[in-house]
């Protein structure tokens, strides 16, 4: 999550650079893996895919943040933007 298209680009360029560091061969997959995931964007993008997502059965939601631990601004952007429109 980011708050802007940029900033999205930015985080998903951050986790490829961390896993590179660790498997150099895995970086570009596991950009690529996130970057087409489900709730990857903008609250606005998340909260929209949210919604079809529940409109499609889906009553629940295990979020992952990749740089929780480095980080925790993710994890409030979406306390902040998401929770409250759902």
């Amino acid at each position: 999550i980011g708050s802007s298209p940029a900033e999205v680009q930015s985080r998903l360029d951050w986790y490829a650079d961390h896993v590179g560091r660790y498997l150099p061969s895995a970086s570009d997959r596991a950009r690529r893996q996130f970057a087409n995931g489900p709730l990857v964007g903008t609250p606005e993008q998340i909260v929209d895919r949210l919604h079809e997502l529940e409109k499609l059965g889906m009553t629940y939601a295990i979020c992952y943040f990749a740089d929780a631990a480095y980080d925790p601004s993710s994890v409030d952007l979406f306390a902040r933007e998401v929770v409250p429109a759902l």
